[in-house]
């Protein structure tokens, strides 16, 4: 995986440029009984990545999108941070969270605990540009979430497990998740930033 070095958001109401898209998961799309998640491929010898995270509702379950990594593996003693801008391609199906039912974020091997869990939602249409390279061509066929408006409803977990009742009315949602990571003081005092990592998902509630 490429390092990218952090940096701040850059609030873009209209299109993205070739230079700030980046896909940022190798593992995307919604898990159904009829469309199972494809394994994770087998990390490179540099690659550190963060633990996937599920977003399981009654109607399946959906892989997440990082956005965002400060990352300490502890394996490889090793910390990876970076940033997509604010801007990440949607390359991922909806899933159905129905009204009134719950839904769980489902960490998949994490060495840590979530600590405080943010969670963000954000209207679809009002928050999603068109990707254009430099000449203004489209690039690909999926949007990417650059947020322009604040979120409909923002929630915060502490510990696990991390699930919730469903807080929107009806529509299509993107769903933007911060975890933070309690790591043991003396590896987090060395660090240069916090240990977070953020995931998007997008939501439909029928």
């Amino acid at each position: 995986m490429e390092t990218f070095t952090p940096r701040p958001a850059i609030e873009t109401p209209s299109v993205v440029t070739e230079q700030t898209v980046v896909v940022a998961s190798p593992t995307l799309g919604t898990v159904t009984p009829d469309r199972p998640r494809e394994p994770t491929p087998t990390a490179g010898p540099n690659e550190i990545r963060p633990p996937e995270l599920l977003l399981v509702t009654p109607a399946g379950q959906s892989v997440g999108i990082v956005a965002a990594n400060a990352w300490y593996d502890p394996e490889t003693e090793t910390f990876s941070g970076f940033e997509f801008a604010g801007r990440v391609i949607l390359a991922i199906d909806p899933i159905e969270w129905p009204s009134d039912s719950e839904a769980t974020f489902d960490l998949l091997d994490s060495p840590y605990p979530p600590g405080t869990t943010e969670i963000a939602i954000y209207a679809y249409d009002q928050n999603i540009a068109t990707p254009t390279n430099s000449q203004g061509q489209v690039m690909g066929t999926d949007p990417a979430f650059v947020r322009q408006t604040d979120p409909v409803t923002e929630l915060e977990l502490q510990g696990e497990p991390l699930t919730l009742s469903n807080p929107v009315p009806g529509g299509k949602y993107i769903v933007d998740v911060a975890i933070h990571w309690p790591l043991p003081p003396d590896i987090a005092e060395q660090l240069p930033e916090e240990a977070m990592t953020r995931y998007v998902f997008v939501v439909g509630v029928p």
